[in-house]
């Protein structure tokens, strides 16, 4: 309930405007809190473009905060009042990364075509998604600080890719209430589908032994769709 007592910006223990005076001058306005909240989230995102960068150029150990602070401009104090350590950088950059990553891929699981196609449209793009350069960058630095750094998986892999799980398992288990795939748990033949998307050729890119091709990516696919048709399919397969 407001009060008729008279506020003053110096008025000890009253409130302006949802602000708490405590003798001294009141917060900033709502617009200049705004202002500030923006450039405090852009200096934060700016912060975690060079890092990203100085990650994939340099690796997670030859990175400095030195460096980052250097190519960020200003003090090292505005590097440090964003993040107290490069493990908690680093962090942010898999967690901006997961989240950018286009994840849904709901437009391809969502259409009426059959259930091959659909799948390998999906096979697909996640294949051609994974093997991406950056992407690929990412999941490398993954491995390597996945011992010292294990909540580093756990923020990646919590992000897009398990997303595309949580698709695919749900369009899995409609084909398999429709009787087109066999019934069993939807989430294990979804799993199924995606350790072959990310074995095989997607291995090869990842370690360095092929480059990605986006014919290879679709022969992939189709390879893929047909084990995983050869195992599910609850209909003769005429494909």
């Amino acid at each position: 309930m407001a009060s008729d007592h008279p506020v003053s910006a110096f008025d000890p223990g009253w409130e302006s405007d949802g602000v708490r005076v405590r003798g001294a001058l009141a917060e900033p306005s709502s617009p200049a809190r705004d202002q500030r909240a923006q450039r405090d989230a852009e200096r934060r995102a700016a912060i975690v473009a060079i890092a990203k960068d100085s990650f994939l150029d340099k690796g997670y150990e030859a990175t400095t905060m030195s460096e980052i602070a250097k190519t960020l401009g200003g003090s090292k104090g505005t590097l440090w009042n964003h993040f107290s350590s490069k493990e908690e950088l680093l962090r942010a950059v898999f967690d901006t990364v997961a989240s950018a990553f286009p994840g849904c891929m709901a437009t391809i699981l969502v259409t009426q075509r059959d259930i091959r196609e659909v799948l390998t449209r999906f096979c697909e793009t996640f294949i051609t998604r994974i093997s991406d350069p950056q992407a690929i960058g990412f999941q490398r630095l993954v491995i390597a600080q996945a011992d010292r750094i294990p909540e580093i998986a756990r923020i990646f892999f919590n992000g897009a890719p398990a997303l595309d799980r949580a698709m695919l398992t749900d369009f899995v288990g409609r084909q398999m209430t429709a009787g087109l795939l066999r019934s069993e748990a939807p989430a294990h033949a979804a799993g199924m589908l995606l350790d072959l998307c990310v074995g095989g050729y997607h291995n090869r890119i990842l370690y360095g032994f092929d480059t990605f091709d986006a014919d290879r990516a679709a022969s992939e696919a189709t390879r893929v769709v047909d084990q995983f048709m050869h195992c599910y399919c609850a209909i003769p397969d005429v494909s």
